[in-house]
């Protein structure tokens, strides 16, 4: 968990959120596990990653899509669900009234837009680097969005 911790810490979208997504509860005043969002949220979109890495360099493997725009496409795929799945979250805990009543009037949907894009941001991360890592394996799209070092050693 601190890892995930350290992940979120950055706090662009507000300590009090922060607060509230880590477990924040009023009645124990600490932090309380069973609350605790960022698990939960960090899993969804390393699965929406992985997801779409999977579909675009070993299901639709085909050498039609072995062009940066494509990838690029499917980074902005990433980014659109993973901003959204980070609004959704606080939105649905701001409409039901499950922050605690002490940072309730701090967070606000602007919030919920920050923490959206700084989701949308990470999950952009991930999916580079999984296409860092992971796309040599690719038959036909190993070369997308670009040629890797690897392969450029390779021809010399």
């Amino acid at each position: 968990m601190d890892f995930l911790d350290w992940i979120y810490s950055f706090k662009f979208y507000g300590a009090e959120l922060f607060d509230h997504l880590k477990g924040w509860d009023d009645e124990i005043m600490d932090y309380n596990p069973a609350y605790y969002q960022f698990l939960s949220i960090f899993v969804s979109i390393f699965l929406a990653a992985l997801v779409i890495f999977i579909c675009y360099y070993y299901i639709g493997n085909n050498p039609r899509f072995n062009r940066w725009w494509n990838w690029l496409i499917e980074l902005v795929l990433v980014f659109i669900f993973a901003g959204w799945w980070g609004y959704h979250v606080v939105a649905v805990d701001i409409q039901n009234g499950a922050i605690a009543s002490s940072i309730v009037d701090k967070i606000s949907y602007n919030n919920a837009i920050f923490f959206g894009f700084y989701n949308a941001i990470l999950a952009s991360i991930i999916f580079i680097l999984l296409t860092i890592l992971l796309r040599h394996w690719s038959k036909n799209c190993k070369h997308s969005p670009c040629t890797s070092f690897i392969t450029k050693m390779k021809k010399q």
